[in-house]
């Protein structure tokens, strides 16, 4: 009599494809969130693309420029852009900036930066340039978009009074002077007061030189950089292409436990299904995990201000770069798991095909002899004994 339950090394097999199973479903959500945060915050193009739409679109680099334009601080050749601008509206400025500093220029900068970063973190170099082509702004400067910043700038002031022309004509018509009235005067003056601007304004471009440095510091006297630089990069490595490991796993299940399309819905159905669940989770908490993952990296990179800033400065923008993507690829996991566990319920529910092939077949005639054949018989009687 042969025992129904399955034997030592079946049993063996079964446990270590569980654990498989389970690894699975843990590793995958980790794996799947990592490769996805990898594709956004190590690829050059895509960081550049959201760099430049934060700081274009949030008005972050208009700030910038305001600031260091338009400041306290600023100066034109002795004019006060501050006391001059005071009177543009926001939306006046902005159509300004975006004329001197183009969306194009910006996204090609923000790539050339972020490039050259990337380079010299996969350098053994110690030094880090990272600098900007001031060449376009230089033009911009020397050209059309200086006399229409100009324009502008007189055109939003306030018609002057006499008082105003008296004291303008006082002072030589140079703005920036103290007590300089910042009022629209008349032609000829008017004409007079456009022209020292754009003369500033040139003059400006003269002394800018053909590219800004971001950063130009020597990190020779940082402790551990290579040891960081080799940190980041095998966290790039894994980031990337740890989800092949997780992957794997459901090969090693196949190879464990799979012997019909039934196993194969149920030992893949399961993980698959939780674990598209699980890989859920991040986008449900807000990017809490992802916030986690970033202060890791940029706790890890501390020694590198520039690496250090770069996760805390594109948050929000990697979040929705990274969250959405997973979103959806948590979605298809899931529902690749719901569709095997359904096709291997309604398997389950069919009748095995060797049943329906034998109520199908009729069944075979039974070996009778015909009841009218004659039975043997020697010398006129019925063999009896052993040979009856």
């Amino acid at each position: 009599m042969t025992s129904s339950r399955p034997g030592c090394l079946t049993m063996v097999t079964r446990g270590l494809a569980g654990a498989a199973a389970a690894l699975f479903v843990v590793l995958l959500p980790i794996t799947l969130l990592s490769r996805n945060l990898a594709l956004v915050i190590f690829s050059p193009p895509e960081l550049s693309r959201l760099v430049s739409a934060r700081i274009v679109d949030q008005g972050t680099l208009r700030q910038v420029i305001l600031d260091n334009l338009f400041g306290a601080e600023s100066g034109v050749a002795g004019i006060d852009l501050e006391g001059a601008a005071q009177h543009l509206s926001p939306a006046e400025r902005d159509v300004l900036i975006d004329q001197l500093l183009p969306a194009a220029w910006v996204e090609a900068q923000v790539l050339r930066v972020t490039t050259d970063f990337f380079a010299w973190f996969d350098s053994p170099a110690t030094r880090m340039q990272l600098s900007v082509d001031l060449e376009p702004v230089r033009a911009a400067l020397r050209g059309a978009a200086a006399a229409g910043l100009v324009e502008a700038i007189v055109e939003s002031w306030p018609a002057c009074t006499l008082e105003d022309v008296t004291r303008m004509l006082g002072l030589g018509v140079v703005p920036g002077q103290e007590g300089f009235p910042y009022c629209e005067p008349p032609e000829p003056l008017r004409g007079l007061l456009v022209g020292a601007l754009t003369g500033g304004m040139r003059l400006l471009a003269e002394g800018l030189p053909a590219e800004a440095f971001v950063v130009d510091q020597d990190f020779s006297a940082t402790e551990d950089l290579m040891l960081v630089k080799e940190q980041v990069r095998l966290v790039r490595f894994v980031s990337r292409w740890g989800i092949l490991a997780s992957f794997s796993l459901l090969g090693l299940i196949m190879a464990l436990a799979v012997r019909s399309w039934r196993d194969l819905a149920r030992w893949w159905g399961v993980p698959l299904l939780l674990g598209g669940l699980l890989s859920f989770v991040p986008v449900l908490l807000g990017g809490r995990l992802l916030r986690l993952m970033l202060a890791r990296f940029a706790a890890g990179g501390g020694a590198i201000p520039a690496l250090g800033n770069l996760g805390e400065a594109l948050g929000s923008a990697i979040r929705e770069a990274v969250l959405g993507p997973q979103a959806v690829q948590a979605v298809l996991i899931a529902g690749a798991g719901g569709v095997l566990l359904v096709a291997g319920f309604i398997q389950r529910k069919r009748p095995p095909a060797a049943s329906k092939r034998a109520e199908a077949s009729p069944a075979p005639p039974k070996l009778v002899p015909p009841a009218d054949q004659d039975e043997p018989q020697v010398d006129g009687k019925r063999p009896s004994g052993m040979f009856g």
